[in-house]
């Protein structure tokens, strides 16, 4: 075409000079003419190229499983696969996912940028949560602003708490399926819930089975929280990377239960969770029963021939030693084994459910309850947070332990303007520029003036309006950070809940930047609930950052947000807690370069103030064993008031106490909402089933922590930390210790109830309702009830009810005294005699302590050997029982006392 082009450009030069100079204008446009179309054809294949270039791929699955299953308000991972198939060139592309999806449509957007090279495939996790029943979420794939594919993700939404998803990494596709629907673990109640004097029925928990593999656990330990637990059998845990097994650990200690299985000659279980683990296992041996499985599950196991199992020992360092419990051993052998991690659990069976003798075995389903009876059901600070005034069942109130009325990013720019303040100025205004301008004129006999006067007072009036303003609003640019930092003994992972609120004194767009992969929420400017803004900010993470693009703020506005993540950290109190006399003593020290401010220690309604503590001092402890539900009316037990502050829970915005308006209040009330942020994974509506003590302590500043990009000076900068950890109470030699039978804290397992787990505290009676005749399958049995003054009744003795005691780790007592009493009358009952039994665990077998031969009877047992049935982390297990199989009603009440009669 081009040589076409230049045969054709000489020929006018062939025309005469007077055929030229006449037809020259006409010749030219149809040389150009000629030559446009041939340039164009000569580009029509360069254009067929570049539109014939590959299309990416891309395809998405949200939650867990092939379902998609996730709990609302959680933070779920969106698994998402990029392709640049052969063809295409090497390109940088957004991928993004909507979150925060709710009835008013989404709250924002989390994207990854990715770097495509040509012929290539990345993986690439994002992170989502939905507040509704949200059946799919869209995955978008931009380059620059322009949208190139997306692709649906499915999922299937569940109900906090009592939506129990259960991840299971198997070999075997089939594991654990017979639980799907049943009743795993209990509900249990926020403290604030508590408080507000919920009376309703608690949901009861029903099991989902979400089959995974190892690489769909995120590296992000809040998208871990729609589970309520993760087993893995016959996987190879050495695979987890590093940020998937600090995302488990910091899981476990928020409260998640993770059950590994030893499976001979297959994968390793154990060998990427050493941290988490409490048993070592050198190699397998054989057995010649699992009657101590049969044992704990009250149900017969016949096998023939020798088992394998994993030949185990509990760890002997003293943090595993301390928080591990054996339930159930074989000549000598751990098989179950449960270490408290936090407020979470792990579990180490030394058979696999998933091989005979114990696939098939009908006693499995009640082994499996037994090892779950423990874990709590609830609702996370985040989706709290998230779902508040939606649909979890008794939610509402926020996630907050004080329900105060001062917000955490409270501002006097962020007030309604005085009322007077605005009646007076408009009134001035309205006199001067209307009848005293008219008068003054007037007897000037000037009043043509008026038309520059009115102009003038009013752009006088603006001035002195927005000066007013300035000075009630401010006009520097703030920043406020509330920190919440927990930790967990024996683990160096902590949970953080980073907020950051900022005022802007003019109309701006700002930039976050977080030195952490983490899930961010925005929030309302009073610090609860979801902000339902029209302009969602962006969040953007990554390669250990985070960060939150177009943070558009009106003049005098405010925009907060909370960022969910796990560090390593240490805990700046280092404690060492035993017990004495019905009272826990010992030291805490201050390990930081720093001083710690409001130093205090809570166990049930027991609160120590200790306050200040200088860098490396120490200060002793005494804190009283009481076992009823902590006090929430008021903060000033943790935080004392400064002079002129009002407490918060009071309703002193409305005047009826304190001065809504003072800094010392603002700071106050930003203080009050920490301390509900950090005690509300640790506090629940009941009384404590142990002894761990809780620490609170306000001090440093995490090292990664909100920065608003090209803000190094700001006018303004305020930072609240406060750290929370729960530590364990040991036993010492040097000291007089003693519980007496109300102070021993214990819960109550009841296999034949729902729900299967009964936190008592020590102080309440125990009611058992008389039911007749033998429990058959299927025939529904009675649900228990609680009362205000904290009677259970309704529980069924088929076939037994468990308590569950806990003294100091490492105890060996002189003496152990199991105190019965009934009340009068009691209810009518056949009264056949009742078994009291009690786990050795030496032997691992249960042994008959006492036989109670009426339901109208008191007894004061003394346990023969007390050491054979206190366990390394204090615990202490009797069951009660009837040894015919019939269901006894009777009225009483089984309380345990350390070397104390009373």
């Amino acid at each position: 075409m081009y040589y076409a082009a230049i045969l054709i450009l000489p020929l006018p030069l062939a025309a005469t000079r007077e055929d030229t100079s006449r037809h020259m204008p006409r010749l030219m446009t149809i040389m150009a003419f000629i030559v446009a179309l041939l340039l164009i054809a000569g580009s029509i294949p360069a254009l067929a190229q570049g539109t014939t270039q590959a299309k990416l791929i891309v395809s998405a699955q949200a939650g867990y499983g092939d379902a998609g299953a996730y709990l609302m308000g959680e933070w779920l991972p969106v698994r998402v696969t990029l392709a640049n198939p052969p063809g295409g060139a090497s390109r940088r592309v957004t991928v993004r996912v909507a979150t925060g999806s709710t009835g008013q449509g989404t709250l924002g957007t989390y994207q990854q940028e990715v770097d495509l090279p040509a012929q290539s495939r990345k993986e690439v996790t994002l992170y989502t949560y939905s507040s509704e029943f949200t059946h799919k979420f869209r995955v978008e794939l931009y380059e620059g602003g322009t949208l190139l594919e997306y692709a649906d993700a499915t999922a299937d939404p569940y109900e906090p708490p009592a939506g129990m998803i259960v991840a299971v990494a198997s070999s075997d596709a089939s594991l654990m399926n017979s639980l799907k629907g049943e009743q795993l673990g209990h509900v249990v109640l926020p403290l604030a819930v508590r408080g507000y004097g919920y009376t309703g029925q608690l949901p009861v928990p029903s099991t989902t089975i979400a089959h995974i593999s190892l690489a769909d656990l995120p590296a992000l330990s809040q998208a871990l929280d729609s589970l309520g637990a993760i087993v893995i059998d016959d996987a190879d845990s050495s695979t987890l990377s590093t940020e998937q097994r600090e995302s488990i650990e910091g899981w476990v200690a928020r409260g998640g239960l993770l059950l590994v299985t030893y499976r001979a000659g297959g994968a390793d279980t154990l060998a990427g969770l050493d941290s988490l683990v409490p048993i070592n296992v050198s190699s397998s041996r054989t057995v010649p029963s699992l009657a101590s499985l049969a044992d704990l599950a009250a149900s017969p196991l016949t096998t023939t021939g020798s088992i394998t199992i994993g030949n185990a020992t509990v760890k002997s360092d003293a943090l595993f030693s301390s928080s591990t419990r054996v339930l159930a051993m074989q000549d000598g052998v751990p098989l179950v084994a449960v270490r408290d991690v936090g407020q979470g659990r792990v579990v180490y069976m030394g058979a696999s459910p998933a091989l005979p003798p114990l696939k098939g075995w009908d006693g499995l389903p009640a082994l499996e309850k037994r090892i779950f009876s423990e874990h709590a059901l609830r609702v996370s600070y985040g989706a709290d947070l998230r779902v508040s005034n939606t649909s979890v069942p008794f939610g509402g109130y926020g996630a907050a332990v004080f329900q105060t009325y001062g917000g955490m990013f409270e501002l006097p720019g962020l007030e309604l303007p005085n009322v007077w303040l605005v009646g007076g100025f408009l009134l001035v205004y309205i006199l001067i520029v209307g009848p005293l301008n008219f008068i003054i004129l007037r007897r000037m006999r000037r009043t043509e003036l008026a038309w520059f006067t009115i102009p003038g007072l009013v752009l006088l009036f603006s001035v002195i309006a927005y000066l007013l303003a300035l000075g009630s609003k401010g006009g520097d640019l703030v920043t406020i950070r509330v920190n919440a930092i927990n930790t967990t003994e024996g683990i160096s992972v902590a949970t953080l809940e980073q907020h950051v609120g900022v005022f802007s004194p003019l109309r701006s767009t700002y930039r976050f930047t977080l030195d952490a992969n983490s899930a961010v929420t925005e929030m309302n400017p009073y610090g609860y609930y979801q902000a339902r803004t029209s302009s969602g900010a962006p969040v953007s993470s990554g390669a250990g950052t985070t960060t939150i693009d177009n943070v558009n703020i009106d003049t005098w506005g405010l925009r907060a947000f909370v960022a969910e993540h796990t560090a390593v950290l240490d805990a700046p109190l280092q404690a060492d807690l035993h017990l004495g006399n019905n009272t826990i003593v010992g030291k805490v020290k201050n390990r930081t370069t720093g001083p710690l401010q409001d130093v205090a220690l809570v166990r049930g309604d027991a609160v120590q103030y200790i306050g200040y503590i200088a860098p490396g001092e120490e200060a002793d402890v005494r804190l009283p064993v009481q076992n009823g539900v902590f006090n929430n009316s008021s903060p000033e037990q943790l935080l004392p008031m400064p002079a002129g502050v009002a407490n918060p829970q009071n309703g002193y915005m409305y005047g009826q106490a304190g001065q809504v308006n003072g800094t010392a209040q603002r700071e106050y009330d930003r203080k009050v909402n920490a301390l509900s942020v950090a005690l509300y994974p640790l506090m629940i509506g009941e009384a404590p089933t142990d002894l761990n003590v809780i620490l609170l302590a306000w001090g440093p500043t995490p090292a990664a922590r909100f920065s608003v990009d090209g803000k190094s000076n700001l006018s303004q900068d305020q930072d609240v930390n406060v750290w929370a950890s729960t530590v364990h109470v040991v036993a010492s030699v040097s000291d007089q210790v003693s519980l007496d039978a109300d102070k021993v804290p214990y819960g109550v397992y009841v296999p034949g109830n729902s729900p299967s787990v009964l936190p008592m505290g020590s102080g309440s009676p125990l009611v058992f309702t008389t039911v007749s005749g033998q429990v058959q399958p299927g025939i529904p049995q009675p649900v228990p009830t609680a009362t205000s003054n904290g009677v259970v009744s309704g529980l069924s003795l088929a076939p037994y009810i468990e308590f569950r005691y806990r003294l100091p780790s490492g105890i060996q007592p002189q003496s152990l005294y199991l105190n019965y009493s009934t009340s009068d009358p009691p209810p009518p009952g056949p009264g056949s005699p009742l078994d009291v039994q009690a786990y050795n665990v030496r032997t691992g077998a249960w042994d008959r302590i006492a036989t109670i031969g009426s339901v109208s009877a008191k007894l004061q047992q003394a346990i023969p050997n007390p050491a054979l049935y206190v366990g390394a982390a204090g615990d202490v297990t009797v069951r009660l029982s009837s040894p015919d199989g019939s269901v006894t009603g009777i009225n009483g009440s089984f309380r345990l006392a350390l070397n104390s009669t009373r």
